[in-house]
């Protein structure tokens, strides 16, 4: 049979309890979230401006360089928690504390784009004083400072149009792609952007970012992540049963050898057949004591579980 030939692959984690989803908490998380960088933005600006080997930079390109430094900050840290809360091992095991969810996600990134632009801004200025007496803004715009930048704005607004509900629906397999693929260039963009010499300290030494301290260890347990990943759901999986029932609705029995579960976990489901990017969590509604044995209640509701009903009903009736 054809199932002999497909990898199923799943992977269990923690669900998210009550307290998580509770949209009081929610809130106020995101307003403390927002104060939390009001006060870094705050706090950064005020150190900058006090240092006194910044004091000629500061005295050329005057606010502008010290709001496009602090602005930087807070990238730094939201590309940060941005690596952390798609990371769904770290999500598992923080979830009880804090509410790591989907609008989590959207919310760092909306900071992201929020304080690129007071970045873009900020850097206008800071040319526009750079080239207020030798008039080379041109060369300004061909250095790879200049480059990374204008490619990082590009990237961010693809990811935000792909990213849109009605795109996102009717393509998301391109959607997960481009998320991919725009994220890795942007991290390395972001490394190359920073690392350059742009401003130059009164000591003569290079003020370059640090934005690679930031996300080091998130994109190192990200890429253990991924891999762990791969690992559990390449072992052999074997569908026994699939049942159709009303309302669109079918269950399936799979069994996993060795794989322990929780009540109330769920499982992240993927079949390269219909596609290897995606990955979608169903709750687990069998006991817990059948080690290995796994069922699972799916309703049809969108493109790529009425496709994998289909497939399923097909080849194992």
């Amino acid at each position: 049979m054809i199932w002999n030939t497909m990898t199923w692959n799943t992977m269990t984690w923690s669900t998210y309890n009550n307290y998580c989803n509770n949209i009081f908490k929610g809130k106020v998380i995101c307003v403390g979230w927002i104060l939390f960088q009001i006060f870094i933005f705050l706090y950064n600006f005020n150190i900058l401006s006090n240092d006194e080997e910044l004091s000629n930079i500061i005295n050329k390109l005057n606010y502008s360089f010290l709001i496009s430094k602090s602005s930087a900050l807070l990238i730094n840290i939201n590309f940060m928690l941005l690596f952390i809360c798609i990371n769904k091992s770290i999500v598992s095991f923080i979830c009880n504390i804090f509410s790591i969810n989907n609008y989590y996600h959207i919310a760092i990134f909306s900071s992201i784009i929020f304080f690129s632009i007071i970045h873009v801004v900020s850097h206008i200025f800071n040319y526009y004083y750079l080239t207020y007496n030798d008039n080379d803004i041109k060369i300004l715009l061909k250095t790879p400072t200049s480059i990374t930048g204008m490619f990082l704005i590009f990237s961010m607004i693809i990811i935000y149009i792909f990213s849109l509900k009605s795109l996102r629906i009717k393509t998301y397999e391109l959607f997960l792609i481009m998320h991919y693929l725009l994220c890795g260039g942007i991290c390395i963009c972001l490394l190359v952007h920073g690392s350059l010499c742009f401003f130059i300290k009164n000591n003569g030494q290079c003020l370059k970012s640090s934005f690679w301290k930031f996300i080091l260890i998130p994109v190192i347990l990200q890429i253990l992540e991924r891999i762990y990943r791969e690992y559990i759901g390449s072992r052999y999986t074997t569908v026994i049963k699939v049942k159709k029932h009303s309302y669109d609705c079918i269950d399936i029995e799979l069994y996993k050898p060795f794989f322990k579960f929780n009540p109330g976990q769920w499982v992240l489901l993927n079949c390269p057949d219909i596609s290897y990017f995606q990955w979608h969590p169903f709750t687990i509604i069998s006991n817990c004591g059948d080690i290995g044995h796994i069922q699972l209640l799916l309703k049809e509701r969108g493109k790529w579980t009425k496709s994998l009903s289909e497939l399923l009903l097909r080849n194992v009736f």
